[in-house]
């Protein structure tokens, strides 16, 4: 996976999307499961949300301002979720995919999540849609109110049917989808067949 390089500094808007997002995960928290989160952030911050209720979390991006342990159960890395070969209960990748180049970056990443997930694990993303392209670059670049490093990192922006063709060539069958946030945001929840 390519490093990818952007500043971060969040305002109220950004921090509220991304509290939004983790509430898709509450379902899937248990504290016999081991939880992955792809693209975690500087900071890790979904992970350190659920600590409490999960046995285990890792967390990789290169953004990852302290590597190592930083809680009892939750480990961040800059180390590449490509090279990783451990197997997760449930792997997250929230707001990660339009990040990533596009087609073949997105495909390797989908693939390798579908490869360290544990049979009877679940993969839980977002995604803006297609939709959503220009009212983000509106917010980001002409009202301020987004982050504009983020949106201007974006390389690719998906609609359901694209999406579900990515997911299913990378291995999962069992996928479910809807949207959020009116409609601007793809929510995709697979499970891997025992």
């Amino acid at each position: 996976m390519k490093t990818i390089k952007r500043k971060t500094s969040w305002n109220y808007f950004d921090k509220l999307t991304s509290f939004w997002r983790a509430q898709f995960i509450k379902p899937f928290l248990s504290d016999k499961k081991t939880f992955c989160d792809v693209g975690c952030g500087q900071q890790g911050s979904v992970l350190l949300s659920i600590a409490d209720k999960i046995k285990e979390g890792y967390g990789f991006d290169f953004n990852v301002k302290i590597e190592g342990k930083v809680r009892k159960n939750i480990t961040l890395s800059r180390k590449d979720f490509l090279l990783i070969n451990k197997k997760f209960d449930v792997i997250i990748c929230l707001a990660v995919l339009e990040h990533l180049p596009y087609p073949k970056e997105c495909e390797k990443v989908l693939k390798k999540i579908f490869e360290n997930l544990k049979p009877g694990g679940f993969f839980i993303m977002t995604t803006p849609d297609k939709k959503a392209k220009w009212l983000l670059e509106f917010l980001a670049y002409k009202i301020h109110i987004l982050n504009k490093e983020e949106i201007l990192d974006h390389k690719h922006y998906f609609d359901k049917k694209e999406l579900f063709l990515f997911i299913k060539k990378a291995g999962f069958i069992d996928i479910k989808h809807r949207y959020f946030q009116l409609g601007l945001n793809n929510l995709v929840i697979c499970k891997k067949k025992k």
